[in-house]
């Protein structure tokens, strides 16, 4: 497994456990079906998303640990 295909297993699994798909498509600024998209492996979505999707599950996590969450 290459570290993008961890990687982006481990967001999934974020997503997943927490339960939060709304929160990081607001923070990704994409919509809600390419969340649930990225989730069960409906359609390939662009690197971009992908990127995007980081950066919010990135925000989430630093958002619990200063206390906003």
């Amino acid at each position: 497994m290459t570290e993008l295909e961890k990687r982006v297993f481990a967001l999934k699994v974020f997503i997943l456990k927490r339960r939060n798909r709304t929160r990081v498509a607001e923070l990704a600024g994409i919509h809600l079906h390419t969340i649930s998209y990225f989730i069960n492996d409906k359609h390939n979505i662009s690197l971009k998303n992908v990127i995007a999707i980081d950066k919010a599950v990135t925000t989430i996590k630093s958002e619990k640990y200063h206390g906003d969450v």
